[in-house]
């Protein structure tokens, strides 16, 4: 873009002068239409409703998503948006996103005037052409079809295309609520599919880095495109410059609309803008670009210089191969009208590539800059870094080369270049030889392999462009195993049972554990590891293994549930009764729910079967007749060797049940700075509700955040041999004066903490009594340090 231009700090300092005693700027008026498409966020309570939508009326601090491409929002403003050439830059207004410098979710932006006065876009949409509008790969009348999964939570939507495509929005771990408009939210939207159409641009995307996906921001001209800088400033970003300055966000010139060919029309104000999502594109563990609007604002006049003119270069890959011919496009744009201007092509080294009839030739491996300059005024130019390397390697990079049936193996891989650099922006693939021995399927980004039937397949990782730039390894699937290893936690609405853990899982006759047995449920009569035997695992070989029971009565439909849980406190047994969602009266209507992957189940847990590293959430409903809120506090393993680390995630479900006793997950959300005590430091989760921890120190820590807990084993190696964790018990927990504490090996001091991570008790030496009269009912974590090993439970004190 544009290298020139005057000094941005004196830019604000002029503007905040004159804007001293400027009015009030004017924010939307009212909502006139929320269309979402399907999405990860539709539906979603905070980000996809049409409560939601309301959220940006007035103000620049709402939240609202539009769901994948041709998800829209229509807004209206009362007193109109005036094409004033005095405002900054010629800019009108600026719709405010959550873009970020590497992240944009480009919106396609509409305008209209109220010509009749009658509040309503009954008249004619103008489009705004953004700088992508001029590009072969931009198309003006793409039309796309959603249909309706029919499922009740979080599931892939297939979609179709008028270019004879097709694809998924596929389901992700983070959000669990339907991705298909809801027909209590959303009405008029078709039960079965709906259609919706506009303007598609290809945008920029690079998944060669899993865990830091980039979508690049486009030029000018697209909503939730431009990272916000403030929300009060006035002065709006200048959209000709690569720099962000004033307010940030996208800015809008009236002046940009254009009619369907593509020709400039002149409106002298707008009352109604229209904002869609512009691309239609899936970016790995982030799921679907949608666009997200926080606010509309409109811009007043005043006195700011600032360049007007401007170069944009097409996308391209960031590292092309030796040998390789890259087809180059540009366009020059004055006041955001593309000109007629021809483009000169330079290139820092010419050693490295060559550049004939707009075609760069890449010679030698090297770094080279491409200038992109107008022929009409060489002082507008763009640059763009190129990378060119020799040669290509892919690596597949495994845990291991074998699996067992319904199982599955996480796929890794890297491309490299000659000197083992990874070569990031180069899209990959993985298939295999033989899909009936084993499949390929992918969650949050991540890809995995599972194992269907005994036998061998190749497994072949390769860049999608380059085919010859593979890897490949030969697999071998085993018969499934008998035991399964799962994860499961358990908490009432007020506290953790059973901290998140993993829990190895057996057939056995569940007959003992079933009050009131309707029909058998020995080991004939269930033929594989289910639900059921998974939940008898979490309380075996606790104290609560003897008090615990399932039932299979008409108060739950007949259908095998979980009825009690006992909470041990001071010696006595107190239950949590649950009836499978019984509503026959409001002391029934409490409830167990089960959550096994995120999919709430009430009962029939004999019926479903489970397998490894399944996840299982059991908890606590006080009143079923009423929606509910439930968290989550997930980590990738609970057990560790010392310095490894492990990632924490919090998640929150909201959740009503209907008659026929089907739980919906209505929204579901990552929980976004959080605090998560660990090894009594605080940490804080980041915007997708993750955290790392990681400690030198063995032991059997507690990682806590507010009731959820999970338990984490560290194992200090030392050579080859791993010592053995520290097995404490604590009891009785809860407690109202003391608690004993048993180790196996000498205690040398017990530390306690409260939720915030201050220490509120300490004592050393070999007691195991200890009187607690000091400290206030509430949660706490308590640390029993014995040898060089540290073991922590959270307590609760009545």
């Amino acid at each position: 873009m544009n290298q020139s231009g005057n000094t941005i700090k004196l830019l604000v300092i002029s503007l905040l002068l004159l804007l001293t005693n400027a009015a009030e700027a004017q924010f939307v008026s009212k909502v006139i239409d929320y269309l979402p498409a399907a999405g990860q966020y539709t539906n979603s309570e905070n980000i996809g409703t049409p409560m939601a939508a309301n959220s940006i009326v007035g103000s620049n601090n709402g939240m609202v998503s539009l769901g994948a491409f041709g998800g829209s929002i229509t807004v209206y403003f009362e007193k109109g948006i005036k094409n004033d050439p005095a405002n900054p830059y010629g800019i009108d207004f600026t719709v405010y996103g959550n873009s970020t410098p590497t992240w944009s979710e480009p919106g396609i932006v509409q305008v209209m005037k109220d010509e009749n006065g009658n509040g309503i876009p009954d008249e004619t949409w103008y489009e705004i052409a953004g700088s992508d509008h001029f590009w072969n790969s931009t198309q003006s009348t793409y039309e796309i079809t959603y249909r309706n999964s029919g499922l009740n939570t979080a599931s892939d939507i297939q979609w179709t295309d008028n270019q004879g495509k097709s694809g998924l929005i596929p389901e992700n771990s983070f959000h669990q609520q339907p991705y298909y408009p809801k027909a209590d939210l959303f009405p008029n939207v078709s039960r079965d599919q709906y259609s919706l159409k506009g303007t598609r641009i290809a945008g920029q995307i690079d998944l060669s880095n899993s865990t830091v996906v980039k979508s690049y921001q486009r030029a000018f001209g697209y909503a939730d495109n431009t990272p916000v800088l403030s929300k009060s400033e006035k002065l709006p970003d200048n959209p000709y410059t690569s720099e962000i300055e004033g307010s940030g966000g996208d800015a809008m010139d009236i002046g940009w609309a254009v009619d369907p060919d593509q020709i400039p029309v002149k409106l002298d104000e707008i009352h109604f803008i229209r904002i869609s999502t512009g691309m239609n594109a899936l970016v790995g563990w982030l799921g679907e670009i949608s666009t997200e609007i926080t606010g509309i604002r409109d811009v007043e006049p005043a006195e700011v210089d600032g360049i007007r003119s401007m170069v944009v270069i097409q996308d391209m890959l960031p590292k092309i191969r030796v040998g390789e011919i890259l087809n180059l496009n540009a366009l020059v744009f004055e006041n955001g009208i593309k000109q007629n201007a021809g483009i000169q092509w330079s290139v820092s080294n010419p050693e490295l590539a060559d550049i004939v009839n707009d075609q760069l030739l890449a010679k030698k491996n090297g770094i080279i800059m491409l200038r992109a300059t107008s022929a009409a005024n060489a002082a507008i130019y763009a640059e763009k870094q190129l990378i060119i390397y020799s040669v290509g390697k892919a690596i597949i990079t495994l845990s291991s080369t074998s699996l067992k049936v319904n199982d599955k193996l996480e796929l890794s891989g890297k491309l490299t270049d000659q000197y083992g650099n990874i070569l990031t922006g180069i899209p990959f693939s993985w298939r295999v030889d033989n899909s009936l021995i084993a499949e390929i399927s992918s969650l949050d980004g991540k890809y995995f392999l599972k194992g269907k039937v005994a036998g061998k397949c190749w497994l072949y990782f390769a860049a999608t462009e380059y085919q010859f730039i593979r890897d490949s390894i030969q697999l071998e699937v085993f018969p499934e195993s008998v035991r399964k290893k799962v994860y499961i936690s358990v908490k009432s609405s007020e506290i953790t049972v059973f901290p998140r853990q993993s829990v190895w899982v057996d057939q056995f006759d569940l007959n003992p554990k079933v009050d009131r047995a309707q029909k058998s449920y020995g080991l004939h009569d269930i033929q594989f590891v289910s639900l059921a035997h998974a939940i008898a695992a979490a309380f075996k070989n606790t104290e609560s293994d003897g008090e615990w029971a399932f039932r299979d009565d008409a108060e739950g439909g007949s259908a095998l549930y979980l009825w009690k849980v006992p909470e041990i406190d001071e010696g006595s047994v107190a239950y949590h009764f649950g009836y499978g969602g019984s509503r026959t009266s409001a002391a029934h209507q409490k409830t167990w729910v089960v959550m096994l992957n995120q999919s709430p189940i009430l009962s029939g847990f004999d019926q479903i079967k489970v397998n490894n590293d399944d996840e299982i959430l059991i908890y606590h409903v006080i009143d079923n007749a009423l929606p509910w809120t439930v968290t989550q506090l997930t980590s990738g393993k609970d057990s560790v060797k010392a310095n490894q680390s492990v990632e924490i995630q919090l998640r929150k479900y909201a959740c009503s049940m209907d008659n026929n006793r089907i739980v919906s997950v209505n929204s579901s959300d990552v929980m976004a700075n959080q605090a998560i005590l660990a090894n009594q430091i605080s940490l804080w989760s980041d915007e997708f509700g993750k955290a790392v921890f990681s400690t030198v120190n063995a032991g059997n820590y507690l990682l806590s955040s507010g009731i959820d807990a999970a338990k984490l084993n560290v194992e200090l190696q030392t050579g080859i041999k791993t010592i053995k964790p520290l097995i404490c018990k604590v009891f009785p927990n809860p407690f109202t004066k003391s608690i004993q504490v048993d180790s196996e090996l000498p205690v040398k001091s017990v530390e306690i903490h409260n939720l915030e991570g201050t220490l509120v008790y300490r004592q050393s030496g070999s007691s195991s009594l200890f009187t607690l009269n000091v400290l206030s009912p509430g949660v706490y974590i308590i640390s029993i340090y014995a040898g060089s090993q540290v073991f922590q439970q959270k307590i609760i004190k009545k």
